[in-house]
């Protein structure tokens, strides 16, 4: 009985690993091609936030781009004049404002801060190389203008592009009263 039992998870394990093997997909050299190339345009956008160039970030963005802002809003897309007040926004009131891209990670060496396509999924046979939407992590960090607060946020957002290579939407999440807590924090320490 040992003996049969032995053979039968022996032969589960190999068919699975089996199946595993032949369930690999690979991006193609074209994937690979626009995703370097979003990559790229992610280095742009947050050179301009850096440079508090407003210009050059919403040049990188589609005017007809969708945004679903960190914050609980009822679930209200916004656009293009929306995210660009709310970037306005952040360039009055802070300044050095960089991305360290996958810093905050629980890893304690440089992890990928870039992901696109999907190996694994919730939904059976929807692996995907497809780099149309890409995944970023890292953390922002900045300093409050007014009260010289160094401040920092771990954020996660989901970029989808356009034929034209442009940023078409943007879903982001980070803590948003987490600044407001930081700047908080500074004033009452007197630093």
């Amino acid at each position: 009985m040992k003996f049969f039992l032995t053979t039968i998870c022996l032969s589960i394990f190999f068919v699975s690993c089996n199946n595993y093997k032949t369930n690999k997909i690979a991006p193609s050299s074209k994937d690979v091609q626009v995703f370097e190339n979003q990559v790229s345009t992610f280095y742009i956008f947050r050179k301009a936030f850096n440079d508090e160039d407003i210009d050059l970030l919403m040049s990188n963005l589609s005017d007809t781009l969708k945004w679903s802002p960190p914050q609980y809003n009822n679930n209200v897309t916004l656009g293009y004049e929306e995210y660009k007040q709310t970037i306005l926004g952040y360039f009055d009131q802070f300044d050095n404002i960089t991305f360290y891209e996958s810093e905050g990670s629980l890893f304690n060496v440089k992890t990928p801060a870039f992901w696109a396509g999907s190996v694994f999924s919730s939904v059976i046979d929807s692996a995907t190389t497809s780099p149309l939407n890409m995944r970023v992590y890292g953390t922002w960090k900045a300093i409050h203008t007014e009260s010289g607060a160094e401040v920092g946020n771990k954020w996660y957002g989901l970029f989808g592009f356009n034929e034209d290579g442009k940023i078409a939407s943007i879903s982001d999440w980070m803590d948003v009263s987490g600044m407001q807590n930081q700047i908080e924090n500074h004033i009452i320490k007197g630093e």
